[in-house]
């Protein structure tokens, strides 16, 4: 998997806001870091959902496919997602 550049204007799962589902158009980062997300199911092409997030605004609280998932706010900047319509 090659490095994904994600603009700041670009969707990325940090910005979605809680009920949204979505689609995973990448992970940026750095390798060991795109791993760790893959591992846990956060894949191009997975389906996505913000549940909550805490009453801090971090973690956020996810559902990716069957599992939920809590990542941080700074980790899901760098997931870059597609919303459904």
């Amino acid at each position: 998997m090659t490095p994904l550049c994600i603009s700041p204007s670009s969707l990325n799962l940090a910005t979605l806001p809680p009920g949204t589902q979505a689609r995973v158009l990448g992970v940026g980062g750095d390798r060991p870091f795109q791993r760790r997300l893959l591992s846990l199911g956060l894949a191009q092409g997975s389906q996505v959902q913000v549940v909550r997030c805490a009453p801090l605004g971090d973690p956020l609280h996810i559902k990716v496919g069957h599992h939920s998932l809590a990542i941080r706010r700074s980790e899901a900047v760098h997931v870059a997602v597609e919303v459904h319509a």
